[in-house]
């Protein structure tokens, strides 16, 4: 498809859609740039996480900090 195809395209979309077709390009770029590497990351759900990858979210060393005192409220006594 050439640019001018897409960008009539894009003339026929009202502007509220905007923002989610830049979050699916985001995404497709995501896809794009990992394809050579193991593929993208993936969410619980199988979905790509958009960002993650790009290291736009970071997530502390100590991540599991406090994981054993959850599991012992739910312990059975």
């Amino acid at each position: 498809m050439t640019y001018s195809v897409l960008e009539k395209k894009l003339h026929a979309i009202p502007e509220e859609y905007f923002e989610q077709i830049s979050l699916f390009l985001d995404s497709l770029i995501n896809v794009t740039a990992t394809q050579g590497n193991g593929g993208p990351l993936k969410g619980t759900a199988g979905h790509p996480i958009p960002g993650l990858a790009k290291g736009k979210y970071l997530y502390p060393e100590n991540i599991n900090l406090g994981d054993e005192d959850i599991a012992q409220m739910f312990e059975c006594k």
